[in-house]
């Protein structure tokens, strides 16, 4: 209770109230999220994906994109779920979490026709050393 008088309470909440605007609109960066895989079923050479954006206790926006290409605006929530077939078929799924502070991104790969793929570093790698090794062994036997 203020005991300055009328005016003088007046004018000091009137000078306050735009810092205590200011101090309950701070949001903190958002953390990077995880993509949970619900469901993925294979039905018929199409694929049902069932996929949630998890992020620990955040107000936060939620777009998820497929090859780089944002989803319909009625699929942005935290679950994804689409029926893919062979002519849309996306390889990888990003959830993009994002406040009026920062926005992080999480991304899950899959292989055709439905199932999780390797990192594309562990695949490049892979596929690297099955065609180097035999050619360095070849060179070094001869």
């Amino acid at each position: 209770m203020c005991s300055r008088g009328w005016d003088s309470c007046l004018a000091l909440e009137l000078l306050l109230l735009p810092l205590s605007l200011l101090v309950t609109s701070i949001q903190d960066p958002v953390p990077k999220p995880v993509i949970k895989i619900e469901k993925i079923e294979d039905m018929d050479d199409n694929c049902y994906l069932k996929l949630s954006c998890v992020i620990p206790g955040e107000s936060v926006n939620y777009t998820w994109y497929g090859d780089k290409r944002p989803f319909p605006k009625e699929l942005q929530n935290s679950v994804l779920e689409t029926t893919l077939m062979p002519h849309n078929y996306s390889r990888c799924y990003t959830c993009q979490v994002s406040n009026s502070v920062s926005s992080k991104n999480g991304t899950v790969c899959l292989s055709p026709p439905c199932t999780l793929a390797r990192s594309f570093g562990v695949e490049w790698i892979a596929s690297w050393l099955v065609v180097t090794v035999p050619t360095i062994l070849g060179l070094l036997l001869t």
